[in-house]
């Protein structure tokens, strides 16, 4: 359009508020706007300027004023009610500014006090979307009764802080402070403090220092800092704050949430194995797996081979005596998600078994692993030749399904699988 126009004199197209609302008011909706200024170019391109000379002063004038007190009211009375108390204060600063001074010079300060604004609105907000302990928030590792007690009983040694939102020096610092509370005002503080990025949409070079203070309070407090979820662009602020070279206390950083809390609970158990507390197997302590050896088949599997495929009909249950295996799903776009790992002393692929259901999910080995396998057919007969056992067996199945169940719906953000 404006090619055209310019091609018979006519003036370029562009977007003026000012223009714009005056062909609003007067006539919203209809051509007439666009043709009365057609009509004026035409007036100008065939009479000359002398032709606006007859056009009396007052209407511009008067067309001026219109538009000015227009926007007045509608910015200084009616926003009053739309905007908030800073935002119609930067308001009504810029109206004063471009009184007194100018234009231009009320532009420029509408713009800082808008910057001060958003970051006076923006370090109010939390950067902490939740607080959690070990006891809340487990891992996605399945692991026999005895551990999971032992962990759920040093669960308070394990503090996780799930991060949000933007972060820099404001949020940054009432992120310093929640730690401080959370880590230097308890009796009994943290072995581990788990900050995940998975919420974080940046991380400001701002924000470093306080980082780097966090990493200063896990040398004064001896507790390992994890990091968890962060970005790449994350790693090099938190490495140009020098936090990955902290003294004293290691720095752990990992992929996700999971592997983050799975490694503070493999040291957790680590120390306490090490003290002889869980040394004795979940099936030697209750007595129940050891009359069932004799009806179930060993079976060795080396690392990566599949020991239950995705949608399979089940025709047994598996017991892991060595090794480990990981539970995984298969997406529709290829991609394969991680559900579950367990070690020795679980038994998988009972639900399925007992729900005559297809699996959910795909088991394969991590390492060489040795399983124990039990069929239907084998337990079918059990329960006719040794009911006694078989109901024991049972008995025990439906424990262990129970106290799942109940982790599940108290830990935060797992679901029964």
């Amino acid at each position: 359009a404006s090619r055209v126009g310019g091609s018979g004199g006519g003036p370029v197209g562009y977007g003026a508020v000012g223009l714009a609302t005056l062909a609003d008011r007067i006539a919203a909706g209809v051509r007439l706007p666009g043709v009365v200024v057609a009509a004026l170019c035409a007036l100008v391109l065939l009479g000359g300027s002398t032709a606006l000379a007859q056009l009396p002063t007052f209407v511009p004038g008067g067309i001026l004023l219109y538009l000015g007190l227009d926007f007045l009211v509608a910015w200084l009375y009616d926003a009053r009610h739309r905007l908030s108390r800073g935002e119609y204060a930067i308001v009504v600063a810029i109206t004063v500014a471009m009184a007194v001074f100018g234009a231009l010079e009320g532009v420029a300060l509408g713009i800082f006090l808008a910057m001060v604004l958003f970051i006076f609105e923006y370090s109010r907000g939390t950067p902490v979307r939740r607080t959690l302990s070990g006891r809340e928030f487990t891992s996605n590792v399945d692991r026999p009764p005895a551990e999971r007690r032992t962990l759920h009983a040093s669960g308070q040694h394990v503090r996780i802080f799930e991060l949000q939102r933007f972060l820099f020096f404001g949020t940054a610092h009432r992120l310093l402070e929640a730690v401080r509370e959370r880590v230097v005002d308890t009796d009994d503080g943290p072995r581990f403090v788990v900050l995940d990025f998975g919420h974080v949409t940046g991380l400001d070079a701002s924000a470093a220092s306080s980082f780097t203070k966090i990493g200063q309070l896990a040398d004064a407090r001896g507790f390992t800092l994890v990091l968890t979820g962060p970005s790449e662009r994350t790693r090099q602020v938190l490495r140009s704050s020098g936090l990955a070279e902290t003294r004293g206390t290691a720095v752990r950083v990992f992929s996700d949430l999971d592997h983050g809390v799975e490694w503070c609970e493999d040291q957790l158990l680590a120390t306490v194995d090490a003290d002889g507390s869980i040394a004795v197997p979940a099936d030697q302590a209750d007595g129940t797996l050891g009359g069932l050896r004799e009806h179930m088949a060993s079976r060795s599997l080396p690392a990566g081979a599949q020991l239950i495929a995705q949608g399979q009909a089940p025709d047994g249950l598996y017991y892991l005596d060595a090794g480990l295996l990981t539970a995984q799903v298969e997406l529709s776009d290829g991609t394969i998600v991680r559900l579950r790992k367990m070690r020795p002393g679980v038994f998988v692929g009972e639900l399925s078994l007992y729900a005559g259901a297809q699996a959910s999910a795909s088991v394969v080995a991590d390492e060489p692993s040795t399983v124990l396998f039990l069929s239907g057919e084998d337990l079918a007969q059990l329960d006719r030749d040794d009911p006694t056992m078989a109901a024991a067996f049972h008995r025990h199945i439906a424990a262990l399904t129970s106290e799942r169940l109940l982790e599940a719906t108290t830990s935060t953000d797992h679901a029964p699988l």
